[in-house]
């Protein structure tokens, strides 16, 4: 199984033009990042997204490569929800999933499950950033990280 752990891209802060919507360069480089799942054909049959307007439509934008469209809300993934119910429902999954989230949650996850310790902060998720976790063998481990400057 593979879980793709995606942190939103940059976004909007200017609340007056439009609540945290992607800005014109988290858009790009959220498309960008969609471009090289395309290339890569990578079909994901789950994914899932926070309840905030940049994670929204990062997922969207991600799930019009690789799920047909098809993406939504889940309740766990805001920045500072506990970790534990989130790696409890991934274990309900069979299938890859992917989760378009946000720090420090994010991060949080990663560590806790690649070596049982949430704070180890394992991962620097940037805007924009895509990680590829792999369960094998009683044993999750980094498949591959894509940075925006890498895309």
């Amino acid at each position: 199984m593979k879980l793709y752990l995606v942190r939103h891209g940059k976004y909007v802060t200017d609340t007056s033009i439009i609540s945290n919507a992607l800005s014109e360069e988290g858009q790009a480089d959220i498309l960008r990042l969609a471009q090289q799942f395309s290339k890569a054909n990578l079909k994901i049959p789950h994914v899932f997204h926070s309840s905030k307007m940049r994670a929204l439509a990062t997922a969207q934008m991600l799930a019009n490569v690789v799920n047909q469209n098809r993406c939504e809300f889940i309740q766990g993934l805001e920045p500072n929800d506990h970790i534990l119910p989130m790696v409890k429902k991934i274990w309900t999954f069979k299938d890859d999933l992917m989760l378009v989230g946000h720090l420090p949650f994010l991060s949080k996850l990663a560590s806790k499950l690649l070596i049982d310790d949430e704070n180890a902060n394992l991962v620097d998720f940037h805007p924009g950033t895509a990680v590829c976790l792999n369960y094998e063998n009683y044993y999750w481990s980094i498949y591959w990280v894509l940075t925006p400057e890498m895309y």
